[in-house]
């Protein structure tokens, strides 16, 4: 959860959701691409009072520029980010270790006179109620990730990147009946540190359909000796050739009549007749996963088949530079809605430059790091790991 968006991607035993297509303004990309599902929830994000007097936040967001009111740069109406600093989430002092200074004034005049007057409330019940609102926006969003694609939120751990991700990462996983959420310290730069770690692919699909019965081996054996020659010169440009190349080969797969596709992981290598049935098999227990049912007794058929040449990156995650500036976290609170009475309270406040390894914290509680803040809830608790990253309890 960024500024203007919030963006959601399941990955299954180390491996992203891939899809064969996606819509991208209103036009179809016949591509095979990483699933990620983007929606209007993040710290720019609007609040305002509907023609039916309800509370709605977002999609429309004022970006960075002018960004949320407390920012100072001009912004008039409320956002997430306003609701957070009235609500004591995040610190009025300033974010980025104080090198952001904001206004807290400024985000209670907003909310004030465009949420809380129209509706009746108070400052703290508007503020309250756009984090609320937001939060399950925001799980909505995860449950087409996921349950729409087969797979229950429950079975999995909850990675919280982004800002803005950590403030809410509690609330998420409870609403969604996640136990534990992994928070790493660069969370505010996760996608740089991503991109700057990931492995280097090249991704090639061809048609090919065919009843898997009659399925011409030798000629889908040619496709796929295609394609890995055009992603190992696609690649070659890169200098990188020399790592350690992965082959994936996949099969897009459906029963005959049926609409909707499957993607299915095929046996590595050559194929043959006992990969055709081990590819039967897979496409199965791949279809049951996704739609909760097999038809043993129908015949698959391709559509279309899919392979990557992969560069391991040998560099692995890089780690990033902690900020120099630090804060005498002794003793530091800060008032929050944290502690489920509607009012601000006292609220222990820790700096993750200061945590030691194994260090556990129980909720109510906030911990400051540089580029994002995490929130713990009264029956949450959270660990910080030397690895990186934190792991959050869900109580």
């Amino acid at each position: 959860m960024g500024g203007t968006s919030f963006d959601i991607c399941l990955a299954r035993d180390g491996s992203p959701d891939i899809v064969d297509n996606a819509d991208i303004a209103r036009v179809r990309i016949g591509l095979p691409m990483v699933n990620v599902i983007s929606i209007g929830a993040g710290g720019g994000s609007i609040a305002r009072i509907d023609e039916r007097n309800l509370l709605k936040v977002g999609p429309e967001s004022a970006e960075a520029n002018p960004g949320p009111a407390c920012y100072q740069r001009g912004g008039t109406l409320p956002t997430v980010t306003d609701a957070l600093v009235v609500a004591g989430y995040l610190p009025d002092t300033g974010l980025l270790g104080g090198d952001m200074p904001i206004d807290k004034s400024l985000a209670e005049e907003v909310i004030q006179k465009h949420i809380a007057e129209p509706s009746g409330l108070s400052l703290l019940e508007a503020s309250s109620g756009i984090i609320r609102i937001t939060t399950q926006n925001m799980v909505e969003g995860i449950r087409i990730a996921s349950i729409e694609r087969g797979h229950d939120p429950r079975d999995y751990l909850l990675v919280a990147g982004g800002g803005a991700g950590p403030a809410f990462a509690a609330a998420l996983a409870r609403d969604l009946g996640i136990d534990q959420v992994l928070i790493p310290r660069v969370a505010g730069t996760l996608c740089a540190l991503g991109e700057a770690s990931a492995d280097l692919r090249y991704d090639s699909i061809r048609a090919c359909p065919s009843a898997l019965t009659t399925l011409d081996l030798e000629k889908v054996n040619s496709l796929f000796t295609e394609m890995e020659e055009e992603g190992r010169r696609a690649l070659d440009a890169t200098g990188m050739t020399k790592n350690e190349i992965e082959i994936e080969q996949y099969a897009e797969m459906k029963y005959v009549d049926q609409i909707h596709n499957c993607d299915v992981r095929m046996p590595a290598g050559e194929m043959t007749e006992d990969k055709r049935e081990l590819l039967r098999q897979h496409f199965h227990e791949r279809h049951k996963e996704l739609f909760t049912y097999c038809e043993m007794d129908n015949e698959p058929e391709l559509v279309s088949i899919r392979l990557s040449v992969i560069i391991k990156n040998q560099n692995g995650a890089a780690r990033a530079k902690q900020s120099e500036k630090t804060e005498k976290s002794k003793g530091l609170t800060r008032d929050t809605l944290l502690h489920g009475n509607g009012k601000l309270s006292a609220t222990p406040v820790f700096i993750g430059s200061e945590m030691e390894a194994g260090e556990i914290i129980h909720g109510p509680a906030i911990i400051q790091e540089f580029t994002t803040t995490i929130i713990i809830p009264a029956t949450d608790s959270i660990t910080w790991y030397s690895e990186g990253y934190y792991l959050l309890q869900i109580g």
